[in-house]
Order: structure tokens, then C-alpha cells, then sequence
């Protein structure tokens, strides 16, 4: 994440940089004016990359753990006891799980630009 926000702040064009060192801006105003723009598309990709392997190190960590109540529990059973159906339907809830965060942060992303 941190190396994605890095690669965000490479990226600015230096002219404008340089534009609001000549006209003498404050820092809150560069920051507020250039870099969070510039940086925030940065951001959004790697929030969704979080999100979808977040999703997956939790599911993995509920299988281990076998923590009552969970999906990577009902996974883990339907796993052992040969239920292909229910596995595929707990997969199949977990992708939608992940399409509708994504689709939230799409939209906060939307709501932020406008």
C-alpha cells in the first residue's frame, strides 16, 4: 500500500510542483491542491487490492482457526464432508461480498470527484 501511494507521489508532474513554490503557496494548500489529488487514484487501486486479499487472508484465518459462525468454518465443513454444492455456494457469496465492496468504494471514489 505504502509502496503504491510512493509510486502516486513519483508521478507528479514536477511543473506544478514548481508552479506553487513561485507563487509562493502555503504547504496545505500544495497538499490539498496537488499531491491528494494526484495521489488519490493511487489510493482507490490499492484499496481494492486490500479488500480483495483482506477478504481472502480472513476466510483463510476463519478455516484455521475454525471460528464458530463463520464462513471459512462452513467452508471447511462443507469441504470435509463432500458438500461441492455448498462449497461453491459459500465461494460464490464471498465473490459477491467482495463485488459489493467494491462497488461501494467505486462509488465513495465517484462521490469524492464530484
Amino acid at each position: 500500500m505504502v509502496e503504491t501511494l510512493l509510486l502516486g507521489l513519483e508521478r507528479i508532474d514536477t511543473s506544478y510542483i514548481e508552479e506553487m513554490q513561485l507563487n509562493g503557496q502555503h504547504f496545505v494548500y500544495s497538499l490539498t491542491h496537488v499531491y491528494v489529488p494526484f495521489v488519490m487514484p493511487y489510493f482507490y487501486m490499492t484499496l481494492l487490492q486490500c479488500l480483495g486479499l483482506g477478504m481472502k487472508v480472513m476466510v483463510t484465518s476463519e478455516l484455521i482457526s475454525q471460528t464458530p459462525n463463520s464462513i471459512g468454518l462452513q467452508m471447511y465443513h462443507s469441504k470435509v464432508y463432500l458438500d461441492v454444492p455448498g462449497l461453491f455456494a459459500w465461494t460464490i457469496v464471498l465473490i459477491a461480498l467482495v463485488i459489493v465492496f467494491e462497488i461501494f468504494i467505486q462509488r465513495m471514489q465517484k462521490k469524492i470527484k464530484t
